[in-house]
């Protein structure tokens, strides 16, 4: 029984984590920014443009 709690706790506290974890991953990398490399087709001439 102290075995599947320990079990459970740490299973939990590591689920929380992971979603701690992205919440700020999301936070950093300005999602909307993220999302908009990839609406459209993809001109490849602009991103070089862009990139120089």
């Amino acid at each position: 029984m102290a075995l599947a709690t320990a079990l459970t706790t740490i299973g939990a506290a590591a689920c929380f984590q992971v979603m701690q974890s992205s919440g700020a991953f999301f936070t950093q990398v300005v999602t909307p920014h993220l999302l908009q490399m990839h609406e459209g087709l993809i001109d490849r001439n602009q991103i070089s443009a862009f990139a120089a």
